[in-house]
């Protein structure tokens, strides 16, 4: 039998082996199962998400992947395709299940919202580090002899897979909201940061494949008890990129991708 799958992952909700709901017919699967009939394969489809909160890249992905290739018999066929989402933390691991599933499953569709980038760096198994670009920095004159050094315009923050997911439509979402700059006391040299409780920050995946309009922008966070949940400017801006890719881009495309089998 030929599987495939839809996955969401969600980096706020703590992580569990989700439970795979197999053939389900809902709003948007009919140009799937349309698709299907005319193949005359033995074929099914699962879909479930879970959370990756508290739980590490290997804890994830050697957890979905066994469940996956059982729920396929016992192997995962390259014919079979898996169309994947990530906001936050799920982000990052939807990237460790994309590079360790790509060799068994054609990735169909990949989307990610607010993927958390770090000074330092992240190590994420299969594509790399993600180390950031460095901010650019121009100088403004003010008054005689005076200057301040500042942000350029537009400048965003950047990221390079190191390799790059074999997917055939990627497409990655950040907002800018909370995003800064620091200047290193000692080193002199200046990095992005944020008003996030973990100082992450949003940016740019520059491999190309991947959408270009990557920046959301236009969020509104009125809503008092979601700031009051979520602390600063960036945290609620970034729980409402979550939600608006979640339900604006990925839940609309998903089906359309899944179809292309």
């Amino acid at each position: 039998m030929i599987t495939d799958f839809v996955l969401s992952l969600d980096g706020v909700v703590t992580f569990k082996l989700p439970q795979f709901s197999k053939d389900l017919k809902i709003t948007g699967t009919e140009a799937y199962f349309k698709r299907r009939a005319d193949l005359k394969q033995d074929r099914a489809y699962f879909i479930a998400a879970c959370g990756t909160k508290d739980a590490d890249f290997p804890a994830v992905r050697n957890t979905l992947v066994p469940e996956m290739r059982r729920l396929a018999g016992g192997q995962l066929q390259k014919a079979g395709v898996l169309c994947i989402f990530g906001s936050s933390n799920g982000a990052a691991h939807a990237l460790a299940l994309a590079a360790a599933l790509q060799i068994e499953l054609t990735i169909n569709y990949i989307c990610l919202a607010d993927l958390p980038l770090f000074t330092g760096g992240r190590a994420i198994p299969g594509v790399g580090s993600l180390l950031p670009s460095t901010p650019i920095m121009i100088r403004g004159m003010i008054g005689k002899g005076g200057g301040s050094t500042v942000n350029a315009p537009g400048d965003r923050p950047s990221v390079s897979l190191q390799p790059d997911i074999n997917a055939k439509f990627k497409q990655n979402f950040y907002q800018n909201a909370g995003n800064g700059t620091k200047v290193g006391l000692l080193s002199g040299k200046w990095f992005w940061t944020s008003d996030m409780k973990n100082e992450e920050f949003h940016g740019v995946i520059s491999n190309s494949g991947w959408n270009a309009d990557q920046e959301i922008t236009g969020l509104k966070v009125d809503n008092l008890t979601l700031r009051a949940i979520f602390g600063g400017e960036g945290d609620a801006f970034h729980q409402a990129l979550d939600d608006h890719v979640e339900t604006n881009i990925w839940t609309k495309r998903r089906f359309v991708e899944l179809a292309k089998i």
